[in-house]
């Protein structure tokens, strides 16, 4: 009977420390899962930090205005300055505005779509019309502007316009330009 009753105990006590070292490894192992959880946590909390100082180191959002130099290629190549004005709120809206005359109006009313990352954003617009039973066009026009400064921006524009009646070769059937400068944050336009 001693024998079976050491037998016994002997079985009981292996089974014992057999469930106290799973115990024991299941623990690690969550503690390690535990640990990882919480490392991922604090890096998307640092990651989503990171993102907010981008976006308000870079916010492109308010009043943007300055003049820039045009080029024309083509024969002869035409050079000219235009005063541009961004206002720029969010991705819902953009407006363009540019000075003609002394008086600032907008370019394509609600056309402007904008993209936007981070510091920079392009404003684009695609429009055909056929004004007073004239030649029909489409004019196409980019905006790029990219943050440099605490209170300047970079600025590219580019338009392009096709006659698409027009059938003699002229520089009035397809022309483009081109612009680049800088822009400086304002209160207003002007």
């Amino acid at each position: 009977m001693k024998t079976f009753l050491a037998f016994a105990v002997g079985i009981l006590l292996g089974a014992l420390a057999c469930t106290l070292a799973f115990q024991y490894r299941m623990n690690a192992e969550d503690a390690a899962l535990a640990d990882a959880a919480a490392a991922e946590a604090v890096e998307a909390e640092r990651a989503v930090a990171r993102l907010d100082a981008i976006e308000r180191n870079h916010d492109l959002g308010g009043t943007w205005a300055g003049s820039l130099r045009l080029v024309s290629p083509g024969e002869p190549t035409v050079s000219s300055n235009l005063q541009l004005c961004l206002l720029l709120n969010g991705q819902q809206l953009s407006r363009v505005l540019v000075r003609e005359d002394g008086t600032w109006r907008e370019l394509k009313p609600g056309s402007f779509s904008t993209a936007r990352l981070g510091p920079t954003a392009v404003l684009s617009s695609v429009t055909a019309g056929q004004p007073n039973g004239g030649s029909e066009w489409v004019e196409a026009w980019a905006v790029t502007v990219t943050r440099s400064g605490p209170k300047t921006a970079k600025v590219a524009v580019s338009r392009l316009v096709n006659n698409l009646q027009l059938s003699a070769p002229s520089e009035d059937t397809q022309f483009t330009f081109q612009g680049q400068g800088e822009l400086k944050h304002a209160q207003e336009c002007g």
